[in-house]
């Protein structure tokens, strides 16, 4: 390449960049829109209320939640992937999409190339139960049950495809164990199920039952992720269980594609400070979620793993695309 012809494209860049900066130091002056893929009132849509009403104070401008909930979040993520690159229109992304996207035959979205993730707001870890009177106690106890009995050795779990029931999988690989798994559609069947003995643990994410582990009324064997949960501090993690793996749900916001970059840099700035805050720490972990954070560079990364990491999963446990 020429020289001139090299510095009209150096020149051509710089300029672009320029522009781009300054329309980003005018954002945002109008309202921001988050699709969130789950109904008004729900665990996830609550602590996605928490950011948006301390996000909006730290930019200014009108931060509102418009929920669209449907199987595998197309529905929110399709509203977004079709929206203006312009910071206005932002998804919230989780397990639901990343493992939504393996269980479609063809999925209308591509999460690693549709969209710019800008940063992740929280992890909810699966937790491994039982009764308070059963005779397990650990995570080796199940799994030595398991092996003993296998037939009679039931594991309950969410409905299949969830991230409860592909934790059960997971486990149920790791472990090399052969016990069914019996899947239930909400937290209080699965609670009735594992009271009564029809399955001996159960798979649950912790927000929805973190007051009944507290409390005593059920026991919990170890939580999913790769840390202690600080409200289950003497719950071990799979891998201190024996189980050389962790796993966690999680939630991160993220804009279409070709959102300028300068835009994604603002955003991830004040997210950050939002999460950091110790008023918004102790929000969350009243829900049972653990806060987020990182960079947009760190929610890409994990964005990527994640989608593989439950296309494997899936495979291995022959659950057939719809």
């Amino acid at each position: 390449m020429c020289l001139t012809r090299r510095n009209l494209l150096v020149g051509g860049l710089a300029a672009a960049y320029l522009t781009s900066r300054a329309w980003a130091d005018e954002y945002p002056s109008g309202t921001i829109r988050i699709v969130v893929p789950f109904a008004a009132g729900g665990g996830g849509d609550i602590a996605m209320r928490v950011l948006t009403d301390e996000l909006q104070r730290k930019l200014g401008t009108p931060v509102i939640i418009d929920n669209r909930p449907g199987p595998n979040g197309v529905a929110a993520a399709l509203s977004v992937k079709a929206a203006a690159p312009d910071g206005y229109s932002i998804v919230a992304l989780g397990n639901v999409h990343a493992i939504g996207q393996s269980l479609m035959k063809q999925a209308p979205f591509d999460l690693v190339n549709d969209f710019v993730p800008i940063a992740t707001i929280a992890y909810a870890d699966v937790v491994v139960y039982t009764t308070p009177n059963s005779p397990l106690n650990s995570l080796a106890d199940a799994i030595a049950k398991a092996k003993a009995s296998p037939e009679s050795f039931s594991i309950g779990s969410g409905i299949v495809g969830t991230t409860q029931n592909l934790t059960a999988e997971l486990f149920r690989s790791t472990a090399q164990i052969s016990s069914p798994i019996v899947s239930f559609r909400a937290p209080g069947d699965l609670l009735t199920a594992v009271t009564r003995g029809d399955v001996a643990i159960g798979f649950d994410l912790i927000p929805p039952i973190v007051g009944l582990l507290e409390s005593g009324a059920f026991k919990a064997l170890a939580v999913s992720s790769s840390s202690r949960f600080p409200r289950l501090p003497n719950t071990p993690t799979f891998q201190e269980g024996g189980i050389g793996t962790s796993v966690t749900s999680w939630a991160m916001i993220a804009a279409p594609a070709r959102t300028p970059k300068p835009v994604i840099e603002r955003l991830n700035k004040e997210v950050a400070a939002v999460l950091a805050d110790p008023d918004v720490q102790a929000k969350f972990q009243q829900m049972g979620y653990t806060p987020g954070g990182g960079t947009p560079e760190d929610a890409q990364r994990m964005l990527v793993t994640e989608v593989a990491r439950w296309k494997a999963v899936i495979q291995k446990a022959n659950i057939a695309s719809e």
